[in-house]
């Protein structure tokens, strides 16, 4: 039988240091937060391990997100995780509206503001083009 740990996965390293020991994509991690190891946050960690076991299971883990602050952290080949459709959809836009904002508009000012003009498919060219 193998030896069955009765920390957890949550041990105190030191008078204000808790560390986590778990795997993640066959990888043993051992992160450390910066809190007081108290019976109260050694009690929390262990939820948070256990919250963590969970998402890692279900795939849905993001070691950047739950550990920004560890060293290497973006040098950790599935860090991210599982992206939402909106974590995407947020991205591209963040990176189109830069790369849009450093260029030149092409576009006429009335498009370029997202007011759209009557000839051009707005609200009146519809009545106009039933009523011929």
């Amino acid at each position: 039988m193998g030896r069955r740990s009765i920390a957890g996965g949550v041990t105190p390293k030191g008078s204000n240091l808790i560390q986590f020991d778990f795997e993640f994509d066959d990888v043993r991690y051992r992160p450390t937060l910066e809190r007081a190891p108290t019976e109260a946050n050694l009690r929390r960690a262990r939820k948070q391990i256990d919250d963590i076991r969970a998402r890692i299971a279900n795939e849905t883990f993001s070691f950047a997100e739950e550990f920004p602050d560890s060293r290497n952290v973006d040098q950790i080949e599935g860090a991210v995780g599982k992206r939402t459709c909106n974590q995407v959809f947020d991205e591209f836009m963040a990176t189109r509206s830069r790369a849009w904002r450093n260029t030149t508009s092409p576009l006429r000012p009335s498009t370029a503001t997202g007011k759209s003009s009557t000839r051009c498919g707005g609200r009146n060219s519809a009545l106009k083009s039933s009523s011929a």
